[in-house]
This record gives C-alpha cells, structure tokens and sequence, in this order.
C-alpha cells in the first residue's frame, strides 16, 4: 500500500507540473545547491527563534520533506557547542548534560550514547560544502518547541523559557488587542512627529506572526512589533496614529486592549480665487486620503477616508465656472466611511496644472497654469504638482558606427545643485538656450553646444531629487521629484513586477527561443511609462535582467504601503494551439486576502484586456499558493499575457503594437478600478 501511494503522490505531481508548467516558479523558493557530488535544485524556507529569523550563508533546505539546517545556525543560537569530525564524518553537538552525535549519510542519531532513528530516515548531510541536520530532532533533543507554518514556510522555534510570549496582534478601526501567553507588566508612552503610541512589555518575548500590520483606520495607521530589548527581555509594540487623541489602556490576564476615542470628523468645501484660484479641504482632524486624475470629461478626484459631509449631508454640489474649475460635487458614501469630492474641470486643464499641498489639517488645491518656452524641438518638459519629466530625443546624425559613439554622461553637481547631461553630437543638433521654469522642481535648463558634444545643465530647486528613467538609444529620460512625493501623501502607487528575470528565464518559447523575462520586462516598461505619464507613482520590481526574490518583491509593494501590485507574466504550455490572456488572483476568502478585494480587480483589468487586444478570454483564476500575489498586502493580480508556445501569439507580443494594446487594457483598468467602476 505505501509502494502504491508513492506511485499515485508521483502521477499526482507530474499532472499538477504539466498543468501549471508556467507557474512551478511562483509557487516555491528554489536554491542551487552540491548534494552528493551533483549540482541540484532543493526547496528553501526559512527558520525563526523566539520569533526571530536566524541568517546564515547558506539556508535550510527541504530534502525528501524534511528541513535540513547548517548545523552552528541552530545549535549555537541555542547555547550548543559543536565539534567536527573530519575522519569519521560525524559532528557532536553538545549543551548541558547532553551530547547528540550525528554522522553524515547516517539514518542513525546518538544522544548520549542511546541509539535514535532519524525521522523519515533522512540522515545529516554535506550539502555545499556545510553540514546540515535534521532541524526537529536536534532542536527537540534541545529542549525547543518545532512547530511549522506552512503558509509561509518557515520552521519556529520556540525556547522552554520563562519569559511571557506576545503572541499575536489583534484589530479594529479604534482598538488594538495584544495576546500575551501569560499576564505580564509594562508600560506606555507617546512619542509625536509623528505621532505614534508606544507600549514596551516587560520580560517578554516576540511569537507573533508578523512585524507589522496594516490598519489604515481614522487613528490607527499600522501597528509594529519587534524585540526592542534582550537585556532585559523587553517587547515593544508601535502603534502608528494619523493623530493622537484620548485612549484607555486595560489589561484583562493575557490581554492588554487598547481602546481609542474616535471623534467625528466633518468636512467643508470653499473655493477661492484671489491672483489665483484655489479650493480648499478644511477637516476636523487629518485623515488618509487619496487623490488622482481623470480625462474625459477632466476631473480631479479626492477620496477622504473616514470623512463626513459637514452638517451630515449626504452629497453638496455647486457650479463655479471660473478659468480652472467648472463644478465641483462631494458625496458620502457611509458604508465605506468615505466621502469623495469630484472637480470638474475646464477643457484643456489636467494634472500638470495642479498643485496639492496640506496644512495641518487641510487640503489645499492650487490651480497654477504653467508653460515652459522651449526652443529646441527635441527637449521636452514635462510639469505636474507631483514630479516633472524632462526628456531629450536622440537620433544618429552621421553614417559613422554608433560603436564609435560616447555613451551619454549623466552626473550631479553638488556644488552648483545641478545635473549634467553630456550627450555626443552625432546623437543630437541643439542649439545654445536658456529656458526659464522656476517651478516647484527646476530653476532653468541651459543648454550649452560644444564642439564634440552638447552639455545640458538643469538646475534644481532645493530638496530635489533625480532619477534616470529607463534610458535607452533614443532618448534621456529624468524624473525630478522630492522627498515629499516618495512619501506619498495622497497620491496612488502602483507596483509593477516584470516576471522571472536574471538566473530565471521564466518560460522559452519553443518556436524562436523568446524568453519570457525579456517579454515581461518590456512590457512592464511601457506600462510603467503610461502609469507615470498619467499621474500615477509607480514602483518596478526590477528594470533591468535582474531577479528579485520573489518575497522580496512583496516586501517592495509591502514597505512602501502600495495601492496596487501588477505581475506581469507570459504563459506556455505542450499544446501549440493554445492561446489567450488569463489572469490570476489570490481568493478573497484565503487565509492571506487581509480584506483584499483582488478579485474585483481581477475582474476589471481582464475585462478591459480582452477588450483592447481581442484575445482569446482564458478566464480569471483563482492561485492561492502564487508568493507574489499571496503575500501583497494590497489587492493585487498575475497576467499571463499569452502564450509563447503559440506562434501567431508570440508574434503579436513581440511587436509594439499588441504591447501598446495590452498596457492600455490594464492602464484602463487600474484607472477604473479606482473610479470604482466594475
């Protein structure tokens, strides 16, 4: 029967690898590793101890469904003392009163002398040059709890110590729930600029299952957690507040509640105009929000987060009709503790014409035309409140190999607050000129025409950054913003994962050895592009042949608090005919949604694909086990494009065209997804 259940557990993985060829990837971490003379590919997880991750240089590895560990990683975290036999190939752990002798290859284990079989016989082995153990017999001979979270593969282990455990973190919009394993004392403070309520648990030890969590409540913005002290044993919990107000404190044995007083928080809505026009936010307390930009008709959208209508109205609306500002209407929505407020624009104005600032409590919106002379064709400048775009148009003047072409120079001058772009003449025919901007981000732009080269000087107002924009052979792109934009304050970010990357081709086509990495990453550009062009802050997970872990690029969406996260994937599969876009979404039930409403935006982006490209519709699927779509904290989805093993479809991938068709299908429909539109 065992004989037979192996058999059937092989047909089983076999089946569900042909099924999902293009997925295997995303599913599970893999290592390239030496093991008996032979390079191969083993699972790797990870091991926590008393809640924190151990590091080493080479990580535990699941062989045969066990978890091997480098040996001292474990051992000596938990006071042992190891020792190598080089001529018996044995290596003897020792602590206390106890000695644990394993050797290499061996199914066999010795623990003061008495003879143990290792569980599912998988002996310690020499895995890249490292000894490696059985990670639960050596730590529960130890003295250590093994326990295993499967979802997101990591061993814990806990020590047999006296020190209370926080264990997990619990939450509401205005109260917080820390779970302890035993009454403990502690103690709270308040800590401003910003705001943040801090509370420090004595002779305890961190267990919880995450570092952070998410809230975006009225008060509460996320809570963190981490060993703030081991000397004495000390845990600190941190709560993050939008602003600071009453709150109790109560402690029931394990539990210590947190209870905070929410007041109501109402808006008014005024329209100025003096030398300019403005329209002005005023809340009762500062609260998250969101802003964004949308054509035809031209409007300007805040989304104000548990945020009533002053005098409990439901909905105000006024006509203005002044150069900048048509209308302007505000709506409650009460299930959602939401109040949106639409302006409505005059034609010709968008988000370039836009200035959005904040003053303690309220939002300010200043309507402030601004055009740059420039004489040169092939300069642009490209302004909005958020950031500007400056770009430069190349093009090879000479018959001259491009070989014998300089690369462009692109370097800042700390003494002058400027950045330099030296770009080799054969690329470009500018003429001598100054242009004035004097904008939020640049002084003026001097180009100066030399006699092998162009030098393009920008100057930069204070606190500005600069960043290189995917540049290529026919053009140099800048983005200048401040460290206020990389905060976000009220704007949408979207993360973009281009697929695979580096060591990880993802899926080659059969047909013309197309690699799915080079696809996705083209594609994720152009998207990147569009998104940025339209007043959207973007993240790339990677813009280049590189390749993120696939839980680091989570962590990329997770750290910055992003709206959206977008993987960009190609399918491929035996059968030749088979082709089309599917999209992929983690269930809104699992055990990792957090609220996450992926499917909806599953839906809309798929739905505006299908309508741009006229692709075969492969339908929306649920993948609770994908890792960049499980762990995102925000909603988020996986397209397959199409399909390399199709030859007409790749094709159609290849050109800019189809690419053009399928960055505006998921443009338009992240662009609804935030109308809340279906």
């Amino acid at each position: 029967m065992r004989r037979l259940g192996s058999v059937f557990s092989l047909f089983l993985i076999v089946f569900c690898l042909l099924a999902n060829l293009s997925y295997a990837n995303e599913d599970v971490l893999e290592g390239s590793f030496v093991l008996d003379g032979k390079n191969v590919k083993l699972p790797i997880t990870k091991v926590k101890l008393d809640g924190k991750y151990l590091k080493g240089d080479v990580p535990p590895v699941i062989l045969n469904d066990r978890t091997l560990v480098p040996v001292r990683l474990v051992s000596e975290n938990l006071g042992a003392k190891v020792i190598w036999d080089g001529k018996k190939y044995e290596v003897h752990i020792q602590k206390d009163d106890k000695e644990i002798v394993l050797k290499i290859d061996s199914y066999k284990a010795y623990v003061n002398g008495k003879e143990y079989t290792l569980p599912d016989k998988v002996p310690a082995k020499l895995i890249s040059d490292r000894t490696m153990v059985p990670v639960r017999f050596v730590s529960e001979q130890l003295g250590v709890n093994v326990d295993w979270d499967a979802s997101n593969r990591v061993v814990l282990l806990e020590s047999q110590d006296d020190f209370t455990k926080v264990e997990n973190i619990e939450y509401s919009l205005d109260e917080v729930k820390i779970k302890l394993s035993d009454k403990s004392t502690y103690k709270d403070m308040i800590l401003v600029n910003p705001d943040r309520l801090i509370i420090d648990i004595q002779d305890s030890k961190m267990a919880t299952p995450k570092d952070k969590y998410l809230v975006n409540g009225q008060i509460i913005k996320n809570i963190r957690v981490s060993q703030f002290s081991e000397e004495p044993m000390e845990s600190r919990v941190v709560i993050d507040l939008n602003y600071m107000d009453e709150y109790d404190i109560t402690q029931d044995d394990n539990i210590i509640t947190i209870k905070f007083k929410i007041k109501d928080n109402y808006a008014k809505f005024e329209f100025e105009k003096d030398d300019k026009e403005e329209f002005k936010v005023s809340r009762d307390v500062k609260s998250r929000y969101k802003s964004f930009y949308l054509d035809g008709p031209n409007r300007f959208v805040i989304d104000l987060y548990y945020t009533k209508i002053y005098d409990d109205e439901q909905s105000v609306e006024k006509e203005i009709n002044e150069e900048y500002v048509k209308s302007y209407r505000a709506y409650y929505y009460e299930d959602e503790h939401r109040t949106r407020l639409v302006l409505t624009l005059k034609e010709g104005i968008d988000r370039r014409n836009i200035k959005l600032t904040e003053d303690e409590s309220d939002i300010n919106i200043l309507f402030d035309f601004l055009e740059v002379d420039i004489d040169n064709e092939s300069l642009e400048y490209d302004f909005n409140s958020n950031n500007s775009l400056f770009k430069v148009t190349k093009k090879i003047l000479d018959d001259e190999s491009s070989e014998d072409v300089e690369e462009d120079i692109i370097e800042y001058d700390e003494w002058e607050n400027k950045i330099k772009v030296n770009i080799d003449n054969k690329y470009i025919d500018l003429k001598d000129e100054e242009i004035e901007v004097n904008d939020y981000f640049v002084k003026s732009i001097e180009v100066d025409k030399k006699s092998d080269y162009t030098r393009i000087n920008i100057y930069l107002k204070d606190d500005v950054i600069y960043k290189v924009l995917d540049e290529d052979d026919n053009s140099v792109k800048i983005k200048l913003y401040t460290e206020e934009e990389t905060q976000r304050n009220g704007k949408y970010l979207v993360v973009i994962d281009a697929g695979h990357g580096g060591k990880d081709p993802g899926a080659v086509s059969p047909i013309d050895k197309t690699k799915e990495k080079d696809l996705t990453l083209q594609i994720s550009k152009m998207l990147n592009e569009k998104l940025v062009q339209n007043g959207y802050d973007t993240i790339m997970t990677r813009t280049d042949d590189t390749y993120p872990e696939l839980k680091a690029r989570t962590e990329i969406a997770n750290n910055k608090d992003a709206d959206l996260f977008i993987s960009i994937h190609i399918n491929a599969v035996d059968k030749t005919d088979i082709h089309g876009i599917q999209t992929l979404y983690y269930p809104n039930n699992g055990e990792y949604a957090n609220g996450r409403d992926n499917e909806a935006l599953a839906k809309i982006i798929h739905k505006e694909l299908i309508n741009q490209t006229g692709a075969a519709d492969r339908k929306m699927v649920k993948r609770p086990n994908l890792i960049v779509i499980k762990y995102t904290e925000m909603p988020a989805v996986l397209i397959e494009c199409g399909f390399l093993t199709n030859s007409n479809e790749l094709n159609l991938m290849k050109s800019q065209e189809y690419q053009d068709k399928l960055v505006d299908g998921i443009y338009k429909g992240v662009q609804k997804y935030f109308e809340g539109q279906q």
